[in-house]
Parts: C-alpha cells; sequence; structure tokens
C-alpha cells in the first residue's frame, strides 16, 4: 500500500510542487483546501477551515503530514493587521491540524512542519546553528518562535517530529525569484542595500528531496533542521549570479537601503538582514544536495 501524505499548504508554490515529487514516488497525497468547490467530489483535497472548525478527513487517514501552511511572508506590508494574519496563518492552523488529527485518534509515522531561517534574525558574519537561539528579536523571529511552539505539540501524535527551517527557495515564476528577476531582462540587476548581507537558498527540487528523505526516516524523536545550500553567497554574488545566467549584458545596479525602508517599512529586514547557517546536520542523516552550487541551480531553473 502506497503511503498516505496529507499536506497543509498544498496548493502554495512550494506545496504544488512537493505533491508532484511525492506522487511521482509512489506517495498518495492530498492537501488541505479552504475551498470547499474545490474539495467536492476531489481525491485531491480535504476541507479545512481554522475559524470555523471544519475539517472533513473522512475515512483519508494519513502516515505522514507535512505543515506547511502560512499567509506569505512578503506578500504585503506589516501593517499590524498584516501581522496578525502571519502569525495566526501559522500557529492557529497549526494547532487546529494537530487537535483535529489528536481528536480523532490519529498516530503518524511522521509530522514534518515548516519554519524558515529567519528564525535567527539578523547574524550578520556569525554562522547560526540548529540549537542557536534567535539573534535579534524581530518580527520574523518572533513568528518563527510561535510557529515552531505550536509544531512543538504535534510529538504528541507522531513518532516523529522533523521542524524544516527552510531557507529562500529558488522556482522560476514564484517566490523570492519572481521579483529579483524581473528587471535583468531589461538591462538591470538590482542588488539590495550594500549586498553584503548573505542570502541562504535552497533550491525547490532539492527542498522536495529533503522532505521526501525525512518522510522515508524511521525513528522516534524530535528534529530540527536548517534547510540551505553549503555555497553561501552574498545578496550582490546572487544578484551577479542571476545576471550572468539570465542576461550577461545587464548592468549591477543598488537598490539604496533607505529607499528599501521607505517603500517596505518593518518587511525591510527580509532583504537587508544578514542569514548564515550551518548545513552540518542535514549531512548527518545522508542527505546530499542536487544543486549545491548557485549557478548550477540557477541555470536549471532558467535553461533546463
Amino acid at each position: 500500500m502506497n503511503k498516505r501524505v496529507l499536506i497543509a499548504g498544498g496548493s502554495g508554490s512550494v506545496g504544488r510542487h512537493l505533491t508532484t515529487f511525492l506522487e511521482e514516488k509512489g506517495f498518495f497525497v492530498k492537501s488541505l483546501s479552504r475551498n470547499k468547490n474545490r474539495c467536492d467530489g476531489s481525491d485531491n483535497y480535504v476541507h479545512w477551515d481554522s475559524d470555523r472548525d471544519i475539517f472533513e478527513l473522512g475515512e483519508f487517514i494519513p502516515h505522514n503530514v507535512v505543515n506547511l501552511s502560512g499567509a506569505g511572508i512578503a506578500d504585503q506590508k506589516w501593517s499590524e493587521k498584516r501581522k496578525k494574519i502571519i502569525i495566526e496563518s501559522r500557529t492557529k492552523s497549526t494547532n487546529f491540524l494537530i487537535n483535529s488529527l489528536k481528536s480523532r485518534g490519529i498516530h503518524t509515522e511522521s509530522f514534518i512542519s515548516a519554519s524558515a531561517v529567519g528564525y535567527y534574525g539578523h547574524t550578520g558574519d556569525q554562522i547560526a546553528k540548529e540549537t542557536d537561539k534567535p539573534h535579534t528579536n524581530e518580527f520574523l523571529s518572533q513568528v518563527c518562535e510561535l510557529w515552531e511552539k505550536a509544531a512543538s505539540s504535534a510529538h504528541e501524535i507522531t513518532n516523529q517530529l522533523i521542524i524544516v527551517r527552510i531557507s529562500t527557495v529558488l522556482m522560476k515564476g514564484a517566490g523570492a525569484l519572481e521579483k529579483m528577476d524581473k528587471t535583468i531582462p531589461f538591462g538591470m540587476a538590482n542588488y539590495l542595500g550594500n549586498g553584503k548581507q548573505y542570502l541562504p537558498w535552497i533550491h525547490i527540487a532539492d527542498l522536495c528531496r529533503f522532505i521526501h528523505h525525512c518522510l522515508i526516516l524511521s525513528g522516534n524523536s524530535s528534529e530540527i533542521y536548517n534547510i540551505a545550500s553549503p555555497d553561501e553567497v552574498t545578496n550582490y554574488r546572487f544578484t551577479e549570479i542571476l545576471r550572468d545566467v539570465i542576461n550577461p549584458k545587464a548592468i549591477l545596479l543598488p537598490a539604496p537601503k533607505f529607499s528599501l525602508k521607505l517603500l517596505l517599512g518593518e518587511m525591510s529586514s527580509v532583504v537587508l538582514n544578514s542569514t548564515r547557517v550551518t548545513t552540518d546536520k542535514i549531512k548527518s542523516i545522508g542527505y546530499d544536495l542536487r544543486f549545491p552550487k548557485l549557478g548550477q541551480a540557477l541555470e536549471d531553473i532558467y535553461h533546463d
């Protein structure tokens, strides 16, 4: 029998890639969705709504759960209302998911929950490891702490709780690259601020492969992993390599720090913070990246 996987956040860009990848590996995948029409008569979706206490799991009993739920961090400027949405879309939905499974007596082999390397905040040139506490008390650090705290109660319903602190995910037409590559075909490649801040990254294929790797691990433990490439690059170097892949004739130009702060407000920390993380722990469980180098990853995304 194929392993059954339930994904919260399966309709997002990462969730869609992960669903396709896992199905190709022989898993039977269902995604949680708040869209009732999408779920009716579908074998691919389960209707849920944490605000209305809806969780129509039916007879589907998952062997594994992947929790990717959460409103986009950089989709809108951070008003107080938006901050509340960002937090509750992670904490409230995670608590509801865990409690719903618990109330049905469902115990899973693994529960994999997303977090972000933004947990550490601005680390400068310091390299953060999974046992470190946040280096700053910024909003994104607070979000990740609350998100992980909510996920920690999943140990009651699973053999193996894994929290994945995800770095900037590279995929064409979505996420960070969708914003970074817009002007390059027209001759301008903008690095952010002074460009010296480190930008941890991961190819979408390697993120999906890592989650799959975690799903087939057997164990009875709680673990946290940074998922990033060991190829550390600054924002300037990232922009330079991206330029070379898309349009080598484009001119590198700065987007000044003061302009970014004026435009984005507090959210400017997402692009101006410098974050470095160790990837030693993922190596220790036998995981090897398919795309360890940035140039290689970008060539695959844009020219494969």
